[in-house]
C-alpha cells in the first residue's frame, strides 16, 4: 500500500496541478477558457501510448534482460518521438479546435499551452518510471513535487500579476522546459544503443491498445457530445476536472502489479486488498472535489449524476481487472491466452460506442469495455491460481 501511495503521489501531482491551473485560468482570465481541459483531453492518450512503449514496456524488458542500456535508449528515443508528435499537434491546432466546434481565436493560446503541458508530463513520466524500477520512490517524489509545485506557483504568480495570456504561457513553458531538460539529463547515463522495440510492445501491448482506443474514443466521442449543446460540454469538463486525477492515479495499481510480477513478488490477495483501499481513497477525493467545484461550474445535476455514477462503477471494476491484466501480460509464457486479441476486443467495443450519436456515448463505452475486461480476466483467472 505504501508503494501504491508513493507512485500515486507522483501521478497525483502530474494530474492535479493542471486541474488547479485550469481553475485559475477560468477565474483570472475567462471561465470558458477552462473548457480547454476537456478539449485537449484526447491528446494525453497519444502521449500515454508513447509512455507505455518507451517507459513501461522498456523497463519491464530491461528488468527481464538485466540490461540498463534498454531503459536509457528508450528514454532518449521516446523523447525525440514525443517532440515530433507535439510538433504535429501544434501545427494542426487550429483544425483541432474547429473540429470540436470551438472558437479558435478565443482558445488557441491555452490550447497550445495545454498540449505543451501534456508533453512535459510525458517526459517527466519517462524519468519517474525509471526511478520506480530502481526502487527510488522517494527521489521520484522529490522530483515530482518540486517540478509540479514550481509549475503551479509560477503559473499563479504570472497570471495574477500580469493578467496577460501570452506572458503567462511563455513564462511558464520556457522556465519549465529548462527545468525538465536538467531533470532528464541528470537521469541519463552513458549507454550503448539497445532499443528492443518488439519486446517493449509485447510487455505493454494492453496499455498501447487501451491508449490508442481511448484517443479515438474521446476524439470522436467528445466531438459527438459537444454537438448536443453547452450543458453537455460543461458536464464533460466538470467530470474531467473531478475524476481525471483519480483515473491517472489508478494506473499505480497496474504499475505495481507489473513490478511485482516481473520480480516474482506478486501476491493476488494482498494486491487486491491494497487496490480496494487505494480506490476507496480515490473515490472519496473525487467526491470532495465534485462538491467543492459544483457551485463554481453549476453543471446540470441529472447529467452529472449519470456520468459520475459511471465513473464510480468503472473504477470499482478496474481495481480488479487491471491487476489481472498486468499479471497476465507480464507472464505471457506461463499463461496460454490470446491476451492482445481480448484487450483489443474490449477497446474496440468502447471505441464503437463513441460513434453513437448520443450525449452519453463515451460513458456507455466505459461500462461496456469495463464489463468485458472484467469478464475476460475472470475467465482466465479460473485457470491461473496466482490471480484467482
Amino acid at each position: 500500500m505504501k508503494r501504491l501511495l508513493q507512485i500515486g503521489l507522483d501521478t497525483l501531482l502530474l494530474s492535479i496541478i493542471p486541474i488547479i491551473i485550469w481553475n485559475i485560468v477560468g477565474i483570472v482570465f475567462e471561465k470558458n477558457l477552462a473548457t480547454v481541459f476537456a478539449l485537449t483531453y484526447p491528446v494525453q492518450f497519444v502521449f500515454s501510448t508513447l509512455h507505455c512503449l518507451f517507459a513501461s514496456g522498456a523497463n519491464i524488458t530491461a528488468e527481464k534482460r538485466r540490461d540498463k542500456n534498454i531503459v536509457y535508449t528508450n528514454m532518449l528515443v521516446g523523447l525525440l518521438i514525443g517532440i515530433g508528435v507535439l510538433a504535429v499537434f501544434l501545427f494542426y491546432s487550429k483544425q483541432y479546435i474547429i473540429f470540436f466546434n470551438s472558437d479558435y481565436s478565443v482558445l488557441k493560446n491555452f490550447t497550445i499551452y495545454s498540449m505543451i503541458n501534456i508533453f512535459y508530463s510525458y517526459v517527466l513520466r519517462l524519468v519517474l518510471e525509471k526511478l520506480y524500477y530502481e526502487k527510488e520512490n522517494k527521489l521520484s517524489n522529490i522530483i515530482s513535487i518540486s517540478f509540479n509545485v514550481a509549475s503551479l506557483v509560477l503559473f499563479a504568480i504570472l497570471s495574477i500579476v500580469t493578467r496577460n495570456q501570452l506572458i503567462t504561457i511563455y513564462g511558464v513553458t520556457i522556465t519549465l522546459g529548462i527545468a525538465l531538460t536538467i531533470i532528464f539529463i541528470a537521469n541519463i547515463r552513458k549507454f550503448r544503443f539497445t532499443l528492443k522495440l518488439k519486446e517493449n510492445i509485447e510487455h505493454s501491448s494492453s496499455g498501447i491498445i487501451s491508449c490508442v482506443g481511448l484517443f479515438v474514443t474521446y476524439f470522436i466521442g467528445l466531438h459527438n457530445e459537444f454537438s448536443f449543446g453547452p450543458q453537455y460540454i460543461l458536464v464533460s469538463n466538470f467530470i474531467s476536472l473531478t475524476t481525471d486525477t483519480q483515473w491517472d492515479m489508478a494506473d499505480a495499481i497496474n504499475v505495481t502489479t507489473k513490478i511485482d510480477a516481473s520480480k516474482n513478488e506478486f501476491n493476488m490477495k494482498q494486491s487486491l486488498k491494497n487496490a480496494y483501499q487505494y480506490v476507496f481513497l480515490l473515490l472519496v477525493s473525487s467526491l470532495v472535489m465534485a462538491m467543492g467545484l459544483y457551485f463554481l461550474y453549476e453543471p446540470d445535476i441529472i447529467i452529472l449524476l449519470i456520468t459520475f455514477g459511471v465513473q464510480i462503477i468503472h473504477l470499482l471494476l478496474y481495481a480488479i481487472y487491471t491487476i489481472r491484466l498486468g499479471y497476465i501480460q507480464t507472464k505471457p509464457n506461463e499463461i496460454k491466452t490470446n491476451f492482445e486479441r481480448n484487450v483489443l476486443i474490449g477497446e474496440a467495443l468502447r471505441t464503437l460506442c463513441a460513434f453513437m450519436h448520443n450525449p452519453y456515448c463515451t460513458y456507455i463505452g466505459q461500462l461496456v469495455s469495463g464489463a468485458y475486461q472484467y469478464t475476460y480476466t475472470k475467465i482466465v483467472s479460473l485457470k491461473v491460481k496466482e490471480i484467482q
